[in-house]
């Protein structure tokens, strides 16, 4: 009987070729990304799970004499802590400058921290108060360190990380070692920030940040071309970012945390792009940036993404190169308080090691209208505003499960396809799918002819016709040799179908 019966079944399939199908701008993954760092290149530091950056700040905490300052959004690090706390203990003193506490959970141009790091800010803060003086301001961004400022022994380290764990381990970030000039200067805009821009104060254990007034008596610096600023007073790192920009014969390293489309300095880097400069970007994944980091792309930029990257750092082949904690957009380099180093010696080709560095081990690339044919495995593509992760294969396979026709003389069947996604995620969709010969209702009632015989007995048909409870009339036939006539008694009886006579097969066999 299965035998039988599987003449009144057809497999079908079908294929959708998608490999033409063009995605939205799309970030493409590496299969299997690598990152290894080299943490120092000489004065010039790269975060990672050696921690290079924070024991270097500890170093220069341990050797001081006299003073330790340090300005940070916000400290989360234990051991850059521990060796501030063993500093005041040994009589030195230790300014601290933060950005507001309200800015903490409320911040949209720097990466958002988890409860964990706020808990453990708060927590620096009682331990390290009546040991350290703390000032803060919500304009407050920069992120340097400096050890006995004024002093022959001073030094100083410039970053763009916060001095968390995750920022010191986890993130791409970079610092810079600064010269002994350069420590000065930069010691200069802090104490002016210090005294004459900070908003709120607290210096003993018990009391809360308080509101503070400019004593009115500190000078704004000049801090000469190679310390950069953005303050309530110049927008230094502006200027500074467009003559990095603009010295560029060839080729253009960029990294940054925060993309503004509409900023001049992104604009202009489209500009350089359009008139056929090399240039690279390093960004992370947010969508914030995308439409700036789009538009560089347009532009002809090559763009690269890390998730956790946070580095600010623009590399010119003219050997002009800057660090600084700005991000490219309007908070950062038109207003707020931030602070970068314009290098032109041998830092600054430090400075290109790691970021090529980065770029060879790049785990994403940004494609403005991929073909789905052209990717494989993992992307991640922008559409409506939103990350969409899709695993792009090579095949789909669809089953349309089974589905049965209205007559036996034709499997021919095509059901309705589902409604592909916007986003394709194969290179192919092979559907597949069977089609059934319909079988004789049970209760259907056998017809005869209108004409009789001379006998005036009905006459039957060639083939059993039968009337189903529904109504419908139907020529019934047991095996695939039976179907030309079938279609030939069923154009006489005027049958709506030719069914198969399943209860008949079954009792013959």
């Amino acid at each position: 009987m299965n035998n039988t019966m599987n003449h009144w079944k057809k497999e079908h399939s079908e294929i959708i070729d998608q490999r033409e199908c063009k995605l939205p701008p799309t970030w493409v993954m590496e299969s299997d990304p690598q990152f290894e760092r080299v943490e120092a290149i000489y004065e010039v530091f790269q975060s990672g799970p050696m921690r290079e950056i924070a024991e270097q700040i500890v170093r220069m905490t341990q050797r001081a004499h006299q003073m330790v300052v340090l300005s940070s959004f916000l400290l989360a690090d234990r051991e850059i802590e521990d060796a501030l706390l063993a500093a005041s203990h040994r009589g030195i003193r230790v300014y601290v400058m933060l950005a507001s506490e309200t800015r903490l959970e409320n911040d949209d141009s720097e990466e958002s921290f988890d409860k964990h790091v706020i808990k453990q800010h708060k927590e620096m803060l009682s331990r390290l108060s009546g040991h350290v003086l703390f000032r803060s301001a919500p304009q407050f961004h920069a992120k340097v360190v400096l050890a006995d400022p004024f002093t022959s022994d001073s030094s100083g380290l410039l970053l763009t990380a916060n001095l968390t764990e995750a920022a010191l381990e986890r993130n791409p970030e970079l610092a810079v070692e600064l010269n002994l000039a350069e420590v000065e200067r930069v010691a200069k805009l802090l104490r002016w920030a210090m005294w004459e821009s900070a908003a709120h104060e607290k210096a003993g254990p018990e009391e809360q940040f308080r509101p503070v007034k400019p004593l009115g008596v500190v000078d704004y610096p000049e801090l000469g071309s190679e310390i950069v600023a953005t303050t309530e007073k110049e927008q230094g790192i502006f200027r500074c970012v467009l003559s990095v920009i603009d010295s560029a014969t060839e080729e253009l390293l960029v990294s940054s945390f925060g993309w503004d489309a509409n900023h001049p300095v992104v604009q202009r880097l489209c500009e350089r792009a359009r008139e056929g400069l090399k240039v690279t970007i390093l960004a992370r994944k947010r969508p914030a940036s995308m439409p700036a980091l789009i538009a560089l792309r347009e532009a002809g930029a090559t763009v690269f993404a890390y998730r956790w990257l946070h580095a600010k750092a623009i590399w010119a082949d003219s050997g002009q190169s800057v660090v600084m904690s700005a991000n490219l957009q309007s908070h950062g380099l038109d207003n707020g308080f931030e602070i970068g180093v314009h290098l032109s010696d041998s830092r600054s080709e430090w400075l290109r090691e790691h970021l090529e560095d980065w770029i060879s081990q790049a785990p994403a690339s940004l494609e403005l209208a991929p073909l789905v044919g052209s990717l494989a495995g993992k992307v991640e593509v922008w559409s409506q505003g939103k990350f969409t992760e899709v695993d792009v294969c090579e095949r789909e396979d669809i089953n349309l499960g089974t589905h049965q026709s209205e007559s036996a003389d034709d499997l021919e069947y095509r059901p309705d396809f589902p409604r592909r996604p916007s986003i394709p995620s194969a290179h192919q969709l092979h559907f597949h799918w069977e089609v059934t010969a319909p079988l004789l209702s049970p209760m259907s009632k056998l017809q005869h002819r209108k004409e009789k015989d001379k006998s005036n007995n009905a006459i039957p048909f060639a083939l059993p016709v039968f009337k189903e409870p529904g109504g419908r009339k139907v020529v019934a036939i047991e095996t695939p040799e039976q179907l030309p006539e079938a279609k030939s008694v069923k154009a006489i009886a005027q049958a709506a179908a030719v069914v198969i006579d399943a209860e008949r097969l079954r009792h013959d066999n």
